[in-house]
């Protein structure tokens, strides 16, 4: 549980930032040498060293290099795209999507081809689920059983993940704009046919 700013003592206050930042550093180390390298392969003695840590350090906030490497994963998706895709129309954030995936490409190629591909995949859509229960909604109004709205997002963020994790490890990608419209209209025309079968 976190500790309030009026309640936390100075030593208190100042662990949790050291913690942050040791975190925050390990994320971007983690991250630069994933991309550099276009392997999640990468040593947990190396990430702690460029993020100037130890491994003991490391030890203390992850259980090992996978569960490290997806945190950074799921961070930088967390602080670079949930943020924009909460306030925007679906327009707007299936291209926030494309954009982000598209400007970290080389990392997530690396992390979604590696052995945590599966358990990263999982903890990334698990954020976009919570979206895609809006946007369906948004969709198909208000007429719908929430069950059946949840059922569809389900499904749907499942389909998002697949068609998401296909156009990032593919060797020949299409531009970000053309993927971003092509997700917009799968997901348009799936949650429109969901509507006319709700209907009969």
């Amino acid at each position: 549980m976190a500790l309030s700013t009026e309640s936390a003592r100075p030593s208190e206050a100042s662990h949790d930032r050291r913690a942050v930042r040791t975190r925050d550093a390990v994320h971007a180390a983690a991250i630069a040498l994933v991309t550099e390298r276009g392997t999640s392969d990468v040593a947990l003695a190396e990430i702690a060293s460029a993020a100037g840590v130890s491994r003991q350090t490391i030890y203390l906030h992850y259980r090992d290099r996978d569960d490290a490497l997806i945190a950074a994963a799921v961070d930088l998706f967390a602080t670079h795209l949930v943020p924009t895709a909460e306030h925007a129309d679906e327009d707007l954030a299936v291209n926030a999507l494309a954009t982000h995936f598209d400007a970290y490409r080389a990392f997530y190629r690396a992390m979604m081809d590696g052995p945590c591909g599966t358990q990263l995949n999982r903890r990334v859509f698990e954020l976009i689920q919570p979206f895609n229960r809006q946007v369906v909604r948004g969709l198909l109004g208000n007429d719908i059983p929430d069950r059946v709205i949840g059922d569809i997002s389900v499904v749907l963020t499942g389909g998002v993940e697949k068609f998401v994790t296909d156009w990032v490890v593919s060797v020949d990608p299409d531009a970000p704009e053309v993927f971003a419209s092509r997700l917009m209209v799968a997901i348009q025309t799936m949650t429109h046919a969901t509507e006319r079968t709700e209907t009969r």
